[in-house]
């Protein structure tokens, strides 16, 4: 197993792409954000087949997304979470 934790100071959609491909990570997780970011790149131009696990919590995740992604990775188990405020 290994874990890959970018150290970039922006997120960059096309490099993480590019580092699900090369390494052939199974399991990625990221907040929302970064799947609206993603899903605006050509996700056809990457090899994401090593993808088994996709993962996401804190804000809810915008249909939208979903629908871009999904169809392309429909052998991959989704877990898109959203968390309770425990702050109140």
């Amino acid at each position: 197993m290994s874990i890959v934790l970018p150290s970039w100071p922006r997120f960059d959609a096309r490099a993480t792409l590019k580092v699900v491909e090369l390494v052939k990570v199974t399991t990625f997780c990221a907040p929302p954000t970064a799947y609206r970011m993603i899903v605006q790149e050509d996700l056809r131009a990457y090899d994401l087949s090593s993808l088994r696990h996709c993962l996401s919590a804190g804000e809810p995740l915008n249909p939208q997304v979903i629908q871009v992604w999904y169809p392309l990775h429909p052998d991959t188990e989704q877990l898109f979470a959203q968390c309770v405020d425990q702050s109140r």
